[in-house]
């Protein structure tokens, strides 16, 4: 599969890089990974790759700086890279994505008629975060895929054990030092990084889980949207309900649920790809 290596540089001088199916077509599928996320790891867009032609669609990877894990990323003064910032998902701020997604959304409206954004997991408390402030005139659709209700992780023991390690490195002086344990069991982070990742309200911003949720963030948003997760990724039996709630929370929502499939939709790609674009024929 050939691909054009894109970059991009966000209004904090980092130098952002995508990747670009080029079918020379006017519409765009520009997709916004999660945690961590990589164009050359990530399984399930290959197959919307491939088929974006045949719907008449180019597709954008674009990176983030919570893309890969630990990445060094140029940073550019008057037009000279001059050093490197290290970020990742292992030092990412989950606020830097305004900077980020304002620069991918530029370079592609600037190249195209109509954009559809897909965004998996962490980034669509990113897309949320950032379309809730900012109106991108030429999106028309979005779809979630594994969307995820952050303010789970409140709970979680283990979590609780990490934030004290974190918050004890801080005071010393060591905020990049990296965790003992993972989050998840996953991801390794910063100090500062899970601080953040734990005390930063605009990353709880689809919080299906809670009985009195408040998806105000969300319903700022006027754009139609797509909900899709597995039933392996949250509860079996909850899946549907938790998707149906979010989809009935804006003005022109829809869900799927797909039998058998974990967070990243292994073993289920072709079947994600075929719902993403029977939704976009619609």
């Amino acid at each position: 599969m050939k691909f054009e290596l894109i970059e991009v540089e966000n209004q904090d001088h980092i130098l952002l890089n995508g990747c670009l199916i080029n079918n020379h077509q006017k519409r765009l599928l520009l997709f916004i990974p999660g945690m961590g996320d990589d164009f050359f790891e990530n399984v399930f867009t290959k197959f919307m790759m491939k088929e974006s032609a045949s719907f008449g669609y180019d597709f954008l990877f674009t990176h983030n700086q919570g893309s890969f894990s630990i990445m060094h990323f140029p940073y550019v003064e008057n037009n000279v890279i001059t050093r490197t910032v290290t970020r990742g998902s292992v030092y990412d701020r989950f606020d830097s994505c305004l900077s980020d997604l304002k620069a991918w959304f530029q370079y592609a409206s600037a190249l195209y008629d109509e954009i559809i954004v897909i965004a998996h997991s962490l980034g669509c408390n990113k897309l949320i975060y950032y379309l809730s402030e900012n109106v991108v005139p030429k999106i028309s659709k979005l779809i979630f895929l594994a969307p995820q209700d952050i303010s789970m992780l409140k709970h979680v023991p283990l979590h609780l054990e990490m934030l004290e390690e974190a918050q004890k490195n801080i005071e010393m002086g060591l905020k990049d030092k990296i965790l003992s344990q993972k989050l998840l069991n996953r991801f390794y982070m910063s100090s500062e990084t899970l601080i953040d990742f734990k005390e930063n309200e605009n990353l709880y911003n689809l919080p299906y889980m809670e009985e009195h949720g408040d998806f105000h963030v969300l319903q700022a948003i006027k754009v139609p949207m797509c909900f899709i997760i597995g039933d392996r990724d949250a509860t079996l039996e909850k899946s549907e309900l938790y998707m149906k709630k979010l989809a009935s929370q804006v003005q022109c929502g829809s869900y799927f649920v797909i039998s058998g499939a974990n967070h990243n939709f292994r073993q289920k790609e072709k079947e994600l790809t075929d719902v993403i674009f029977k939704y976009l024929e619609k």
